[in-house]
């Protein structure tokens, strides 16, 4: 039986470094490699704190492909795909966590498209990485309800604390072999999403039943970190970037601070905030 030797990480954010702690705490004794894959300054700041290598995905690859020892890699917030040939290591046990209820919404931003597609329930699933897009082997899933209060940034907050919680429940880290999960089922007609991929490109259309208007604006939000830009709408032929947004339900209304457009239907009531021409 293969002894684990090393513990790997690549990806980003406050969110995996947390993993990485928690991973540090129930295993001390085995060595660990961070690869850091984000450019911003606090990316750099975290990944010189935890001595996490740094740069393009070529040299962080680059550094999997040397590897030797037996391993375990577990993938968190990482945008970018594990290449076939790291893969099929058979030194490398890997494990990838994805913010949606797999084999649902494979791809990027899955916290978005889960909203905007109406599912009443979200999640998370940590699962083996084989070749193919988020289609490996499921270890395990949380789940949390979808409201109509739900954005994209609240969901992607409750996601992340059960992706920690979950973690906890796969470990120790040695048990993590061993496992080999659940197979998904995958239809041949699944949508895998990119980050290029942004719901209706982006654009508001005033003629959608309010439903799918409230579905809009809640995928798109992501507070000021603005995952996907900012919603627009067009405007007496004027697109105009929405800049804020309030949503009233059952027929309340407020009156409307100035600036603002206000969208009725079905019971709903938009305000936008409008900026300036696009």
């Amino acid at each position: 039986m293969n002894v684990l030797k090393k513990i790997y990480f690549i990806g980003s954010s406050g969110l995996m470094y947390q993993c990485v702690n928690l991973i540090k705490k129930d295993s001390p004794e085995l060595s660990m490699k961070i690869l850091e894959t984000g450019h911003t300054p606090s990316d750099l700041r975290r990944a010189e704190k935890y001595s996490a290598e740094t740069g393009n995905k070529q040299k962080l690859f680059e550094i999997l492909r040397e590897e030797k020892e037996y391993s375990i890699l577990f993938s968190v917030n990482n945008p970018y795909l594990i290449p076939a040939d790291i893969v099929a290591k058979d030194n490398f046990v890997m494990v990838n966590l994805h913010h949606a209820l797999l084999p649902a919404h494979p791809g990027r931003n899955a916290e978005a498209w889960t909203i905007y597609d109406g599912d009443t329930v979200a999640g998370i699933t940590w699962h083996r990485i084989d070749a193919g897009t988020d289609s490996g082997n499921i270890l395990i899933q949380k789940s949390v309800p979808v409201t109509e209060e739900t954005t994209s940034l609240k969901l992607l907050k409750l996601l992340n604390k059960e992706a920690v919680g979950a973690l906890k429940e796969l470990l120790p880290v040695t048990s993590i072999p061993e496992r080999n999960g659940t197979k998904q089922s995958i239809s041949e007609d699944r949508m895998i999403r990119y980050a290029k991929d942004v719901p209706a490109d982006g654009l508001l259309h005033p003629e959608w039943d309010g439903a799918h208007i409230s579905r809009f604006l809640r995928a798109m939000d992501y507070d000021l970190l603005e995952v996907m830009g900012k919603p627009r709408v067009i405007i007496d032929g004027l697109e105009r970037r929405i800049s804020a947004y309030r949503i009233l339900k059952d027929n309340e209304k407020f009156e409307a601070a100035e600036g603002e457009y206000v969208i009725s239907k079905d019971g709903y009531t938009f305000y936008l905030s409008l900026e300036g021409a696009v």
